[in-house]
Order: structure tokens, then sequence, then C-alpha cells
């Protein structure tokens, strides 16, 4: 679930930065996105609490072996039926594809009703300056970055467009999958239990794709990125 909200923030960032000259200064800088990223952080670690009660262990006596031992058993609360339709189904339905997949698409298309195509070098340079700027806090180096501003302002993205369109992409390709899980979890006897685990399997690593899918995106088709990126790792 984080994963798909840090896209949704970006794509907030990136309309922000094309749409609202007067607001962008003061919400699009990595101080700000520090904090945005907590609150999400904090917010998606209380929304997934309840998935801590659906798991116990229980002790159960191995006649073959002669001995006790530990075994993962679902609770009560995740056999039933109406946590299941409600929580499992309808709010993870909602929370991780209509509501984020219904921002995304909006914000992008009012990015690009609002960006000039002079404009798409400069807004997504910026962008990638934030990044590398977070990355190399988290790194504990300093952010040389910001200091070799001429370097990376010289790279041009003639690719921008193609990476909004491959961000989205891989966005959408990444978690339908963990839609489908969940609309599955609603219905009864549609598919195997079987074919319900190989789902669950498949969808969750690609969530986990999805989560360095952007750094992969940004590596192959930016140019600025690439410089900042040796510039980071001197």
């Amino acid at each position: 679930m984080m994963s798909v909200y840090v896209t949704v923030l970006a794509a907030f960032d990136c309309y922000i930065s094309v749409s609202m000259n007067q607001c962008r200064y003061f919400y699009c800088r990595p101080e700000y996105a520090k904090r945005v990223l907590c609150a999400a952080v904090v917010i998606v670690f209380l929304y997934n609490l309840l998935i801590f009660g659906e798991l116990k262990t229980e002790r159960c006596f191995d006649e073959s072996t002669n001995t006790t031992k530990l075994e993962i058993c679902p609770t009560d609360m995740r056999l039933d039926e109406t946590y299941i339709t409600v929580y499992r189904g309808y709010m993870y339905t909602f929370s991780m594809a209509v509501i984020p997949f219904t921002l995304l698409l909006t914000l992008t298309v009012g990015i690009v009703k609002n960006l000039g195509k002079h404009k798409w070098t400069q807004v997504l340079s910026s962008d990638v300056k934030v990044r590398l700027s977070l990355q190399s806090n988290v790194i504990q180096e300093e952010p040389r970055i910001l200091q070799t501003k001429s370097a990376t302002d010289g790279c041009e993205n003639e690719s921008s467009p193609v990476m909004l369109i491959m961000v989205i992409t891989l966005f959408l390709s990444c978690n339908v999958v963990s839609l489908v899980v969940n609309i599955l979890e609603m219905t009864s006897d549609l598919v195997s239990f079987r074919a319900q685990m190989i789902l669950i399997d498949v969808g969750n690593v690609l969530v986990v794709f999805n989560a360095t899918a952007n750094f992969i995106v940004y590596t192959i088709f930016s140019k600025s990125y690439r410089v900042g990126l040796r510039n980071l790792f001197r």
C-alpha cells in the first residue's frame, strides 16, 4: 500500500509544480516531502493494524514425531465473512485501487493540460533533484547533488513524457493482481484456494517490484538522474 500512495504523492508534487506557481516553492521542497512521507507511513501503518490480528499460533501435537509444534492458524476475525467482505474486500479495493487509480489519472490529465512542452525538462529536472536529495539523506551522505546544479541542468530530459507514461503503466500493471485478489476474497468458490495463493504471491512480488520500478525508469530515461547518481556515489 505504501508504494501505491508514494506514486500518488509524487503525482501531487508534480501537479503542484506545474499548476500552482505560488504554492510550489513551499510544498515542492525536500523538507516538506519528508514530512508528508512520514505522515503517509503512519497512516498506512494504522490502517493495516488489523492485519496483525488475522493470525495466531497454537500448540499442536504431532503424533508422527511425538512432539508439540507451533502452528500458525487464522483467527476467528480472519474467518469472519463480514470482516472479509468489508475490510479485505471493499475497503482494500477502494484504498488500493479505486481511489489511487482515480487520483493518478486525474492528476496526470491535469499535469498534461497545464504543462507546456517547453516546461517538461525544467519540472522533471527539479523532481530528480528532490529525489536525489532524499536518497542522499537516507544514506547519510552530504547532498552533493544540490551543489552540482550546473551539471544536472545541462542535461535534457527529452523522454520526460515517456517517463510519466511508464510510471503510470507500471503502477497499474503491478497493482492489478492485488485488486483481483481482493475481489476474489469477496466471492466464494470462484477460483480454487491454490489459485488464490498463487495470485497472492504474484501480487506481492509485483508490488515489491513497483516499489523500485520508478528508480529503474528514471535511470533508463533520464540523463540528469544518471548524472546525479554518479555525483552522489563518487
